[in-house]
């Protein structure tokens, strides 16, 4: 029988680029394992009309890779 590694998905959450504290449901954290982590970018875009987040980032973060990606979103 053939097994298929199953590799730990990439984290999407949300920072203030301002304070570097992310997101989680509706409040802030100080800590990225306690932050929401998004399924999708449309969750992202309706976490930002929802809570009308402004100046923050949208960060990618790859648990077997030694670096994170960060965007700018919800600039209005």
């Amino acid at each position: 029988m053939l097994y298929m590694a199953i590799k730990a998905p990439m984290k999407r959450v949300i920072r203030n680029r301002e304070t570097g504290r992310f997101f989680k449901d509706g409040d802030w954290t100080d800590h990225m394992d306690d932050a929401t982590s998004f399924t999708s970018i449309i969750a992202v875009g309706r976490a930002c009309a929802r809570y009308k987040l402004t100046g923050v980032e949208l960060l990618l973060r790859y648990p077997e890779r030694d670096f994170n990606i960060t965007i700018p979103i919800c600039e209005m």
